[in-house]
């Protein structure tokens, strides 16, 4: 989520950052609702000041026998105000956090500036590309030809965008999963997890699916969770509200686990094959 000591210091780092990234931000806008809510904290605190008065004052009068009634008077009035002013800030806070919710980070100053990702730079290149001397086949030919990957029957099964992996299909996706987590764990020093594949709104919320990617999210029907698009939401969440020395840090995690994306929106990009599917492995 967006610093927001950060965005009052430097409201039009922020703008020009949006604006690379495509989008319009109305960044008074936003500063206005930040400081609209800092005022109405300030009057809660001040108004609260005031009640806690009053009602020591309805005290002190009840002790040396003298009139309480306007003493009561103001502090019922104290109240309705506090009350009021609270309801307002809570409102405006709430404004406020579904508009950081949905806005991006600044990109590092690296990243080049381009409309689409037509327009995207080669950091590096690894390996040299092969060449054959066949024309290559499509994985959604060599595959069913092969009888690892079964799409038909992954469609009668679940609908479309499921597949069957099958024999060595299954066993060589099996053997992927083993062959990086012991990389990560026996050669990078990595601990490896088990984790829920069905995790919280909030936990969503700590890795930015939500609000922004609800459409994506498959959820149950009949309790407050949702199926992982990836290890990262479980395993970023895991320490989510405590605090670490410095000397226990950093803390290196891996985990495998089946990912669900509904792919809302999809209809016609890399629709063949395995390439956008809405249930994969994947190892993080």
């Amino acid at each position: 989520m967006i610093d927001l000591a950060q965005l009052r210091k430097d409201p039009n780092f922020f703008r020009m950052a949006w604006l690379d990234r495509g989008l319009s931000i109305d960044v008074e806008g936003l500063l206005a609702l930040d400081a609209a809510v800092r005022e109405l904290k300030t009057q809660s605190e001040q108004v609260k000041a005031e009640l806690n008065a009053a009602s020591k004052a309805i005290a002190q009068a009840a002790r040396t026998g003298q009139d309480i009634d306007a003493a009561k008077e103001r502090a019922r009035k104290l109240g309705d105000q506090a009350k009021a002013i609270d309801e307002s800030r809570v409102a405006r806070e709430g404004a406020l956090q579904d508009e950081l919710m949905v806005l991006p980070n600044p990109c590092q100053a690296s990243v080049p500036v381009g409309r689409d990702s037509s327009e995207n730079k080669v950091a590096a290149q690894w390996g040299a590309k092969p060449s054959f001397a066949f024309a290559p086949k499509a994985h959604w030919d060599l595959g069913p030809a092969l009888d690892i990957i079964d799409f038909e029957r992954g469609s009668k099964l679940s609908g479309s965008g499921f597949v069957v992996l099958k024999g060595a299909g299954a066993r060589l996706s099996r053997a992927l999963v083993s062959f990086f987590l012991d990389v990560h764990t026996l050669e990078h020093g990595y601990t490896e997890l088990a984790v829920p594949f069905l995790v919280s709104p909030q936990a969503m919320q700590g890795t930015g699916q939500l609000p922004k990617f609800a459409d994506q999210l498959y959820a149950c029907r009949d309790d407050a969770l949702l199926l992982i698009p990836t290890a990262e939401v479980p395993v970023t969440n895991l320490h989510t509200g405590e605090i670490f020395d410095a000397d226990m840090l950093p803390r290196r995690y891996t985990a495998h686990t089946p990912c669900f994306r509904r792919e809302a929106g999809a209809a016609g990009k890399d629709t063949r094959g395995i390439f956008r599917v809405h249930q994969f492995d994947k190892v993080e």
